[in-house]
C-alpha cells in the first residue's frame, strides 16, 4: 500500500490524473454542499455520489481520484464512523444484542443468498457477486471489490442501487407514516 503513495516521475500523464482528481474533488463537493443546503437525508453523502457519478457518466469516465486522495477519503469515512462509537452506544447495544446479531445473520443470509443466485444466473464470478449483494456499505465494499480484484463497477452498481431503494424507501415509510 505505501507504495502506492511513493513519488513517481512527472509528465503529462501524471498531471492529467492529478488534473481529474481535483476536478472529481471540485464535482464531489458541490454535490456535497448541495445535498446537506437542501436538506436532503444524508445529503453529503447522496449528494456528492450523485453529481461525481452523473459527472463520470456525462464524460465517459473521467472522474478519477489519485490513490492517496483515495485511500485519504477512506480513512476520513472509517474515521468519521469510529468517531459514532461511544460507550453509552455499546452499553444502549447490550439490551437489543440478540435481535442485532439475529437481524445480522439473516441479513447477511439473504445477501449471501442473492450472490449464489446471481453467480448462477448470469456467471459473474462469486467474489463480485457476494461483495455486491453484501449488505455492507458502499464505501466498504467498493474497497473490498478493488483490494480482492472483483469487479468493481458491478459491485458498486449493484450497492448503489440497493442504497438507493433502501433510503428512498426508508424516508418514504417515515413521512408516511409520521415516524418522525
Amino acid at each position: 500500500m505505501a507504495g502506492r503513495w511513493v513519488r513517481r516521475a512527472g509528465g503529462p500523464a501524471r498531471g492529467r490524473s492529478v488534473l481529474r482528481t481535483l476536478v472529481t474533488a471540485v464535482i464531489g463537493t458541490a454535490g456535497g454542499l448541495l445535498g446537506v443546503v437542501s436538506g436532503l437525508p444524508a445529503g453529503a453523502l447522496l449528494g456528492s455520489m450523485a453529481f461525481v457519478g452523473v459527472y463520470n457518466v456525462v464524460s465517459d469516465g473521467k472522474a478519477q481520484l489519485i490513490p492517496v486522495v483515495r485511500d485519504g477519503a477512506r480513512i476520513l469515512t472509517g474515521t468519521t464512523v469510529g468517531s459514532l462509537a461511544t460507550a453509552a452506544l455499546l452499553a444502549s447495544l447490550g439490551a437489543y444484542l440478540p435481535w442485532v446479531l439475529g437481524a445480522t445473520l439473516l441479513i447477511i443470509g439473504v445477501g449471501l443468498a442473492c450472490g449464489w443466485l446471481f453467480t448462477r444466473l448470469t456467471g459473474i464470478d462469486r467474489a463480485t457477486a457476494m461483495l455486491a449483494y453484501s449488505p455492507g456499505g458502499l464505501p466498504e465494499m467498493s474497497a473490498l471489490a478493488e483490494e480482492m480484484g472483483a469487479r468493481t463497477e458491478v459491485v458498486v452498481g449493484i450497492q448503489v442501487v440497493r442504497k438507493l431503494t433502501a433510503l428512498s424507501a426508508v424516508i418514504t415509510v417515515i413521512a408516511v407514516f409520521g415516524l418522525s
